[in-house]
């Protein structure tokens, strides 16, 4: 015979997020043992993340992954998106619409009928030695089409190296003198911008930089010691770039010179060791970090590197960063991926040391498993200061892992989800916090409940738990559930006993209006304007009772549903059993 109705109520299903790492019959009741396409929200509700819509336009030239975006302030004060795709530099007009960049070029004013031919393209900025192709002159159509290496005469002229024009026709008008593009060979930029330059830098690549005035990626003609840095940051009023063991910073103010006064550079093989090298630089703390696979080093001065002040002022061994694209500031802190997890600097501003936080504790065996597959310069790294959270791509295995920055649980972890099918292979956000994300032939943004018009399954499932009472049979009778979501939005309810993978299943459909168990004011105040927006239009407060069925000792309860359209958010869970037999 049946004895007493118990019931379970997870008050803020998934709160804690996702845990993976510990067993799920022992964990609190406010993890989740999956969390798919969800977020959490501030009010600490799991809930189904946006999706994604085109942010360029439609273009037949970009067909591949865009893997790098970047984010170009004009002279004037503008905005341009720049991205990689195609081993080709890009960027977006005023109206998105892709434009490449091409390699540098300069307007040919005159040509002289000489031994050997004289050139003159007022402001040129060629160096000798450079490869050029002409085109389009007028008169002298000999030089058409042709490639030359060319010596510098001065700023507005340069002759053409075994080239004599005597016998030409004269010169009438017009031309352009191209330089010969770089050979690119991969879209693993990263793209650093700082006073009105854009500078692109790829590991075995040689580095550019794009500087508004035309659509054109400019080689430097002040190099650092190393031409083909991996990576580099724009911080304390320069620009700084590393390549293997070395880190080289330009002149203060201008991330186009790093030759002369002002400028540097710091050989860290002796510090990091003969078997680490640079991967990735930062600022934190009003200190310049440079990263390595197992080092990181912490130098203050940076304001004036080439001062008695700038000295390294830590050194952590054991730990570094193994992807450069994962670093990224959070508040006053600094997140990236380690060997062993996603960690955060952590140190507190009064202090000079204090333990690295390790926030991807909770799932970290799959952060490492899924790491070892990654090629380093693919996993990228980004974080929203509107949404709160700090999203790490694994395109290898087609996930994203997101999480919720606002506050760590108890053990310094945050609080983490998964994200499915979306699958960026770029993240950057911009200036008015636009979250863009690189998908195939589009530059995308985080917006919307559809992916570019395609519904996705949203799922969460609970740990497992005993009502207390591990060797007692429990019948299960009812499940309350208190959903906000759009109307009509369809969804599944899951459950099972005893870890059986077999799910029984009932569906269910919000309703058209609002209960009055769950009403509007009791999660919206006045002043909480974002929350309105995103749960306004269409969206309603959804008290959902189901008589279910099954007997065990130990359940588990999940919802799944297609995000097509509209937001959902899990409330309350309510579970009511009847106890039955003593399990033995």
């Amino acid at each position: 015979m049946a004895g007493e109705l118990r019931s379970v109520t997870l008050a803020a299903p998934g709160f804690f997020g996702l845990n993976t790492q510990e067993s799920g019959i022992t964990i609190s009741s406010g993890f989740a043992l999956d969390a798919s396409n969800c977020v959490i929200d501030k009010f600490g509700r799991i809930g189904s993340r946006k999706g994604w819509t085109e942010y360029s336009n439609e273009s037949v030239s970009v067909t591949g992954a865009v893997r790098a975006i970047g984010e170009h302030t004009e002279t004037d004060g503008s905005l341009t998106t720049l991205f990689a795709a195609d081993s080709k530099l890009w960027k977006l007009d005023s109206g998105l619409d892709p434009v490449e960049l091409t390699a540098q070029s300069a307007t040919i004013t005159g040509a002289t009928q000489a031994n050997p031919c004289s050139i003159t393209a007022t402001g040129h900025n060629f160096e000798t030695g450079d490869s050029v192709t002409i085109t389009g002159v007028v008169g002298m159509t000999e030089l058409n089409t042709n490639t030359y290496t060319i010596t510098v005469v001065d700023a507005d002229t340069f002759t053409l190296d075994s080239t004599d024009s005597s016998a030409f026709t004269a010169y009438t008008s017009g031309g352009t003198a191209t330089k010969a593009a770089i050979a690119i060979t991969d879209d693993d930029w990263q793209i650093l911008s700082y006073n009105n330059v854009s500078v692109f830098v790829q590991q075995g690549h040689q580095m550019v930089y794009y500087d508004g005035s035309a659509d054109e990626y400019v080689e430097f003609t002040s190099a650092p010691g190393s031409t083909t840095p991996s990576c580099g940051s724009a911080c304390f009023n320069r620009l700084w770039v590393g390549d293997d063991y070395t880190v080289y910073w330009s002149k203060i103010l201008e991330p186009k010179a790093f030759a002369g006064t002002g400028t540097g550079y710091l050989n860290i093989r002796e510090l990091f060791g003969e078997d680490d090298t640079v991967t990735a630089i930062t600022a934190y703390n009003n200190r310049l970090v440079i990263f390595g696979r197992r080092n990181i080093a912490f130098f203050a001065g940076a304001e004036d590197p080439t001062g008695i002040g700038f000295q390294m002022t830590d050194h952590i061994t054991g730990i570094g960063c193994i992807a450069r694209d994962s670093v990224a500031a959070v508040g006053t802190d600094v997140v990236f991926l380690s060997a062993d997890g996603v960690r955060s600097l952590g140190r507190v501003i009064q202090e000079q040391s204090a333990p690295i936080t390790d926030i991807s504790r909770n799932v970290r065996d799959d952060i490492v498993q899924y790491t070892q597959s990654e090629t380093e310069f693919r996993i990228k790294g980004v974080y929203s200061p509107q949404d709160a959270f700090y999203l790490i791509t694994f395109p290898s295995t087609g996930f994203v892992y997101c999480f919720d920055m606002r506050a760590p649980l108890q053990d310094g972890s945050r609080r983490t989800t998964i994200w499915a099918d979306i699958q960026p292979t770029a993240l950057k956000v911009t200036k008015d916090n636009t979250l863009l994300l690189g998908q195939t032939a589009y530059v995308a943004k985080y917006d919307g409940y559809t992916d570019n018009g395609t519904k996705y399954r949203m799922s969460y499932y609970t740990n497992y738990f005993d009502f207390d009472s591990s060797t007692v049979e429990k019948i299960l009778k009812k499940i309350r559930i208190a959903l906000i979501g759009a109307t009509e939005q369809e969804a599944s309810l899951k459950w099972a006993f005893d870890y059986n993978i077999d799910y029984d299943s009932s569906a269910f459909q919000l309703s058209e209006g609002i209960t009055s168990e769950y009403n509007v004011d009791e999660y919206f105040s006045d002043d909480d304007i974002d929350n309105e927006a995103e749960y306004s239009s269409g969206i309603i407060l959804d008290n959902i009772s189901l008589s279910l069925g099954g007997r065990g000792t130990v359940l588990q309860i999940g919802i799944e549903a297609d995000v097509n359209g509209g937001a959902l958010s899990i409330q309350k869970i309510d579970i009511f059993a009847k106890t039955g037999k003593l399990v033995v």
